[in-house]
């Protein structure tokens, strides 16, 4: 499926390197063992009144806070305060470039950032903004079998079903650059 190996070389973004935006965010995508092979975590976040990404489907991360000067800085915290994984920098594999996201204050940098845990992935512990919590396979994420679309403010998006969640936007793009830095892509979702 994925060699962590080869995505340590091609995600050779620094992740240690010093924030020179105040306003920007990080995701975690943190790789564990499972039983269907390597799995990632992803997060379901609460639903809020005005939020953009409110009760979406997503990887544990956000906003840079005035204490965090890397983008390892804020991953490591969004991990602990969202899903209650403790990250250290032996299990850092490295970085993809940045992503703008959009919202309602306009561009935010993205910066995701790959871990890798060499054991199954632990229990979560749901943070309050978070409604959910999962270790899904990339065999599962791969699997066309799963890609499908969503009807979202009179559009339709590409998407990939897990259960009756669905992965879409901001965070199916950031698995489709990766896909693309590792060699096994999965573009055709968006078709």
């Amino acid at each position: 499926m994925l060699d962590l190996e080869t995505l340590a070389k091609r995600c050779s973004e620094s992740a240690n390197a010093q924030l020179t935006e105040n306003r920007c965010a990080a995701v975690a995508l943190i790789f564990a063992q499972g039983r269907d092979g390597l799995e990632l975590c992803f997060v379901k976040r609460k639903e809020y009144p005005g939020d953009p990404w409110s009760g979406q489907m997503a990887l544990p991360g956000g906003k840079r806070n005035p204490g965090d000067y890397t983008p390892h800085d804020v991953a490591i915290r969004e991990v602990q305060e969202e899903v209650g994984v403790t990250l250290h920098a032996h299990q850092l594999i490295g970085m993809m470039s940045s992503m703008d996201a959009g919202g309602a204050r306009g561009r935010l940098p993205v910066f995701p950032v790959l871990y890798r845990l060499d054991t199954p992935g632990p229990a979560l512990t749901i943070g309050e903004e978070l409604a959910e919590g999962h270790w899904i396979s990339l065999r599962h994420l791969w699997d066309e079998n799963n890609w499908s679309s969503l009807d979202w403010r009179g559009g339709n998006f590409p998407g990939i079903t897990h259960g009756e969640r669905i992965i879409w936007g901001f965070t199916l793009g950031i698995l489709t650059r990766l896909s693309e830095i590792a060699g096994r892509s999965i573009r055709a979702v968006h078709d």
